[in-house]
């Protein structure tokens, strides 16, 4: 995979969640009033907090959080071949995605037709999936895998995601359409995701322990930082847990940068 194709790649992926951020801000108007005057800014954001537990807060800023540190990390590292950063841009990517959730209000609204909810489903797996296999992707090239197979391995962690997205049945208790207007969620495979999450950061501790360099060891703590801020932040109905959560993510996506920045620095 040549550079450009890479950042084209990842400029593609930007575009998909800005286009996703302008359909969240005009479901989230149908859900909750903007404001139209600048003292009723504060009431908007109170009422904002107040509705599904705030879940609607954390994922505006999963969402901002996702577009303005890929776009960041993509400016910065665009001359960089880097595989790790590549597929660690991915992963935040994903993360953007799960402000799909919100559509569910919307589509109960419109009254549309029940396969839409399905296809919603379906791309909260896809995206959890492929974010997850990205960052168990990047720990194998922070282990060695050579740059010739980062095609490889992107078509490899796409396919696998829409597999296994497609083969999972859709409970139709997962799409709530009797409780009122609530967020949609999503029955996860804790098994398997779980799984996926321990070999993701054991790869950077191997690479750690391979390359006598605390650099990856950093890396990992990093991923790690990011990975338990956003399943801390979806998975928590406490606001004191999940505030603490967020900044989390943000000081990990920090210290991943620049630790991949100090590793190509040096080579």
């Amino acid at each position: 995979m040549t550079l450009s194709l890479r950042n084209a790649i990842l400029l593609v992926g930007a575009g998909v969640n800005f286009i996703l951020f302008v359909g969240f801000c005009l479901t989230l108007s149908i859900l909750v009033p903007l404001p139209a005057r600048f003292q009723e800014i504060r009431d908007f954001f109170i009422q904002l907090a107040s509705v599904y537990n705030g879940d609607l807060i954390f994922l505006l800023l999963f969402q901002l959080i996702s577009l303005t540190a890929s776009l960041f990390l993509f400016k910065r590292f665009r001359k960089t071949a880097s595989p790790e950063i590549f597929f660690f841009i991915l992963f935040l990517l994903s993360i953007g995605i799960e402000g799909a959730r919100i559509f569910s209000p919307a589509l109960k609204e419109l009254q549309v037709p029940i396969y839409l909810y399905h296809l919603v489903i379906r791309l909260l797996y896809i995206a959890r999936f492929f974010g997850l296999f990205s960052l168990f992707a990047a720990g194998l090239f922070a282990n060695g895998m050579q740059y010739q197979k980062l095609s490889i391995a992107y078509g490899i962690t796409l396919l696998t995601a829409f597999t296994l997205s497609s083969l999972l049945p859709v409970a139709e208790a997962s799409l709530q359409m009797n409780t009122g207007i609530e967020l949609l969620t999503i029955r996860d495979v804790t098994i398997v995701m779980l799984t996926i999450r321990i070999l993701a950061i054991i790869n950077f501790i191997v690479a750690w322990i391979r390359n006598n360099s605390r650099d990856f060891l950093w890396l990992g703590l990093g991923a790690t930082m990011v990975l338990l801020g956003y399943e801390i932040t979806l998975g928590s109905d406490n606001l004191w847990l999940r505030l603490p959560a967020t900044a989390a993510m943000i000081l990990g996506i920090v210290l991943f940068s620049r630790r991949t920045h100090e590793i190509y620095l040096w080579i």
